[in-house]
């Protein structure tokens, strides 16, 4: 249901939706500012399936900063996998591990980021 109702979500939702996302991951963890710094000026690209509207995230400042993917030209890390998956990562209901080795998430380009940003997050 999660991913119908993505794919038919208007943009403003989308962006509503990241900038929240990132909100709560640095209210969640206060050490991320900190950790997220080795990892600064890397880009992450969110290519979520079905769903017109891909965001990306650039560490800056030690923060998760959301930008639409239309200006990310060339990511470090890309993402792929289904809204409802993207949402049960986030929630800690999958883990990151099981989703990647299951083939249900995509990972392509800086293996070694990605998985570093897994364990800060």
């Amino acid at each position: 249901m999660i991913d119908r109702v993505a794919r038919f979500a208007p943009a403003f939702t989308h962006r509503y939706f990241w900038s929240l996302l990132c909100f709560f991951l640095s209210k969640k963890n206060p050490r991320l500012t900190h950790k997220l710094r080795e990892i600064e000026g890397k880009t992450f690209l969110f290519d979520i399936t079905g769903v017109t509207y891909h965001y990306a995230f650039t560490v800056r400042e030690g923060m998760l900063k959301p930008q639409p993917a239309e200006n990310c030209s060339k990511p470090d890390v890309i993402l792929r996998a289904k809204p409802s998956l993207f949402l049960n990562l986030i929630a800690n209901r999958i883990d990151f591990d099981q989703a990647f080795f299951s083939r249900k998430l995509k990972i392509e380009r800086d293996l070694e980021t990605a998985l570093y940003l897994k364990n800060v997050l």
